[in-house]
């Protein structure tokens, strides 16, 4: 096995409704979900409405060029996504998930452009990391 890592764009909200997203946001690789649906296959359910922009899980270690691919596709949409999030009070976050095999240690850096882009829609980034040397 190799180094792997996959990106998300999410926005959640109690009040979030993601037909005004998909209505006006026209994305593939989209999942969406309501309070109270399953989470996977688990007993958990989900605690707020949900949207989410993700790309396939990829074989490499270089997790800027897959952020940078992520924004550069929300960024023509900067301003609706500001208008959703403003609406109903969402919370919007850039997921970065690395799964690492045998040592070999992923890029994780964020170029001050990418920075400013999720700052300017209020968000967050969160790196989940999994191991296994």
């Amino acid at each position: 096995m190799a180094t792997s890592l996959q990106v998300e764009f999410i926005l959640t909200g109690n009040d979030l409704q993601v037909e005004d997203l998909l209505s006006t946001i026209d994305l593939d690789s989209v999942k969406t979900w309501k309070i109270g649906d399953p989470i996977g296959t688990s007993l958990l359910k989900y605690k707020h409405n949900g949207w989410c922009f993700e790309t396939n899980k990829i074989i490499s270690i270089d997790l800027p060029e897959e952020v940078e691919k992520v924004v550069k596709i929300l960024k023509p949409y900067k301003t609706r996504l500001l208008e959703i999030i403003r609406k109903y009070g969402c919370e919007a976050e850039l997921s970065c998930v690395l799964y690492i095999e045998d040592n070999d240690i992923p890029i994780v850096h964020f170029p001050r452009d990418i920075v400013e882009f999720i700052s300017e829609l209020n968000g967050e980034i969160d790196i989940d990391i999994y191991l296994n040397p």
